[in-house]
């Protein structure tokens, strides 16, 4: 088997480019997209995908795949999850990225196979720690219907949202790496990626992704809105989490959440960025009088709800 040469896309936003304008990629990113999240028990789910280069299939002489142009790909990758967000859940795309193949050790906690050898994918011991080494189905030219098909290789759900201090984002951080350098020989800081085909060598890839989300923002739409608000009315009092108004993790949706929606209210949320460049962000316009005369009558029905139970209610404010 030979390798192809590897660079990667982040959340298609940035390409390290070389000298060949087409090569296979892999892309991490959020799903449902970075501006609008999809929640899977109240945490994130990064995908991570890689799309083959078609233009260096081969045609195999002999074996099962005799006759047919495509290629096989493979990943040997490790990824940290950061912002107090770890892994709770990491699944390979068996359809895609069936065959677990043995890799190098990133992390030093991974659990070996009764050959010794670190195979699949496994959260560490330490749960901010994924490793993932495996080998994808033989992608054949003519299943492809473009030169861009992605295909996803592993997910991994992160824990569930929660901050404790309102007014501070929330940052979930993902950073891959892994023991080749970046020409994809043994090293210490890149995680490879391969493609079989003519060419005879693989390159490391490394980066990151940080999505801040700010709380308040409970459908993750990219603003905190009356929306939000409403959740928060919705589910005073009950035991609910951050989609449903429950922004500190506490045991209740409360005043606290609700002075969270205030103090953010009309705030840009949902930003995903790459090493740096940010995938997407609007800037949002000051809410218009009337938003506020209905947020300033909800803080007073909230109070009126909590002072019947003899709380106060502290609303923070702040001047335009």
């Amino acid at each position: 088997m030979s390798w192809a040469n590897i660079t990667y896309t982040a959340g298609l936003c940035i390409v390290l480019a070389t000298a060949v304008t087409a090569q296979p990629t892999l892309t991490v990113d959020l799903v449902g997209g970075g501006r609008s999240p999809t929640l899977t028990n109240n945490g994130l789910v990064w995908t991570i995908s890689v799309d083959p280069d078609e233009s260096r299939f081969d045609t195999p002489d002999s074996g099962e795949n005799a006759g047919v142009r495509g290629a096989t790909t493979a990943i040997d990758i490790g990824f940290d999850l950061g912002g107090g967000n770890p892994a709770v859940v990491a699944n390979k795309n068996a359809a895609n990225f069936g065959t677990e193949i043995p890799g190098q050790s990133f992390f030093g906690n991974e659990t070996p196979d009764s050959l010794g050898d670190i195979v699949g994918v496994q959260i560490g011991s330490d749960p901010s720690n994924v490793f993932a080494s495996l080998e994808s189905a033989y992608f054949a030219s003519d299943s492809l219907v473009d030169v861009s098909n992605s295909f996803e290789a592993l997910t991994i759900e992160t824990a569930p949202l929660s901050l404790a201090v309102p007014g501070v984002t929330n940052t979930v951080t993902i950073t891959w790496r892994g023991a080749y350098d970046a020409g994809g020989s043994p090293g210490t800081t890149h995680g490879a990626v391969a493609q079989t085909g003519s060419f005879k060598d693989q390159i490391g890839v490394a980066g990151s992704a940080i999505y801040t989300a700010t709380p308040g923002d409970a459908d993750l739409v990219g603003s905190v809105s009356l929306d939000d608000f409403g959740q928060v009315l919705f589910n005073f009092g009950e035991s609910r989490n951050w989609e449903r108004g429950n922004f500190d993790g506490d045991e209740l949706v409360d005043l606290d959440d609700f002075n969270t929606v205030l103090f953010n209210f009309g705030e840009p949320s949902g930003v995903l960025t790459f090493g740096g460049a940010a995938a997407s962000i609007e800037l949002l316009s000051t809410p218009e009088p009337s938003a506020w005369a209905i947020v300033v009558g909800a803080v007073l029905l909230a109070a009126g709800v909590k002072s019947r139970s003899g709380t106060r209610c502290i609303v923070r404010s702040r001047c335009c």
